[in-house]
């Protein structure tokens, strides 16, 4: 079942939830938990209100968010990003 949540279309998928953005832009977000998750929409959406008022290397939020914001890639794996202590 698909759910809305900031934007963003999430739904379950290969043992994940899944998060991608309603406009179309070919991104997802995932983690096997949900508020995880949600938290992360969240950062990201905090990150992305700081700019362009700092610089990436100044914005606020976990470390995955900084590395993908200096290095954008397609996809976040949030857990793998709490596995390599990047939270």
């Amino acid at each position: 079942m698909k759910k809305t949540y900031r934007d963003y279309v999430t739904e379950f998928c290969n043992g994940k939830t899944v998060a991608r953005p309603m406009d179309g832009d070919q991104f997802e977000m995932r983690s096997i938990y949900p508020p995880r998750l949600y938290a992360a929409i969240d950062a990201l959406h905090a990150a992305l209100e700081q700019i362009p008022a700092v610089s990436v290397a100044e914005i606020t939020g976990p470390r995955w968010l900084r590395e993908w914001l200096m290095r954008p890639t397609d996809v976040i794996d949030i857990d793998d990003a709490y596995r390599r202590g990047a939270c």
